[in-house]
Order: structure tokens, then C-alpha cells, then sequence
């Protein structure tokens, strides 16, 4: 599988960027039924299939580069359909070029209050929006190689 955020950090005292992981067993498709029969018809008898599973941090395969995780296989073969995975991403440490584009941006929400920002209040929530000229070409020009690119 493919984590969305990147880069992935870890966060001091551990050495993963992954905090915790479950998955779900899936029911086997057309065509998916383990070679041993006889432990699948187990499993259906008590309920696995459905079932969330903790999965230990230390046993996933993590490449932060490209967000990827292989996750451990089942010894008697059973796969995941859904996997749920809390982990940590962003820069550590944060660049000067970010630290810059941010402070760019509070200038220019100063600089002119009027153009940038609208507010709206529904019953006690309020609601900010800010207009596309708080990003300047410096910030941008800034900010451009922490742009996420679509993979593939």
C-alpha cells in the first residue's frame, strides 16, 4: 500500500514514522480461496473474516521515501481488505524557504485585510476564507518543491 502524505517522519523516541496500524481480514473473491481449504472454513467458523486485527508497527516494511508499506503476510494466507494506519509526516526539520513563504503569507493578509479575507458566521461558527492573491510568485517560487506531484 501507498501512504497519502509524504515525507514521512519519525518522531523521537521511536524510529518509524508509523504510530499504530489495524487492518481487516477480507472475504476471499471468486477465485481467492487460500490452498488450504480446511484453515479458511476455520476461520468462516469463527468469524475472522471481519474481523480488525492490531498489526505490530516493528513487523511493516516502511520506505519513507515513497510512502510505500508492505504489510507482514498471514501464515495461513489470509489477506486484508482495509487497513488503517496512523503515522507521522512533514518535514523534520522544517526548511528556511517554508519558514519564509509563511511568514510572506501573514504579510501579505496584513498588507491588505480588505481584498484577503471574508468572514461568515452560521449560528456561533465562523468561517475564514482567504482570496488566491495571499500567494505571491515569491511564495510560490518558495513553496514549489514541497508540492506534491501525482504518482503515476
Amino acid at each position: 500500500m501507498r501512504l497519502s502524505y509524504l515525507p514521512l517522519t519519525a518522531v523521537a523516541p521511536t524510529d518509524s514514522p508509523i504510530v499504530s496500524a489495524r487492518a481487516r481480514y477480507a472475504m476471499p473473491r471468486r477465485g481467492e480461496l487460500p490452498d488450504e481449504e480446511l484453515g479458511w472454513q476455520t476461520a468462516l467458523a469463527f468469524g475472522i473474516p471481519g474481523a480488525w486485527v492490531e498489526l505490530n508497527v516493528a513487523d511493516l516494511d516502511v520506505f519513507a521515501d515513497t510512502g510505500e508499506v508492505t504489510l507482514p503476510l498471514n501464515a495461513l494466507g489470509w489477506a486484508f481488505d482495509e487497513v488503517e494506519m496512523v503515522y507521522t509526516a512533514g518535514l523534520n526539520p522544517i526548511a528556511e524557504a517554508v519558514k519564509v513563504a509563511c511568514a510572506l503569507i501573514v504579510k501579505n493578509a496584513q498588507a491588505m485585510p480588505a481584498l484577503n479575507v471574508k468572514k461568515g458566521v452560521i449560528d456561533k461558527m465562523q468561517l475564514w476564507y482567504f482570496s488566491d492573491s495571499l500567494l505571491s510568485d515569491t511564495v510560490r517560487e518558495l513553496l514549489a518543491p514541497f508540492v506534491a506531484q501525482k504518482v503515476g
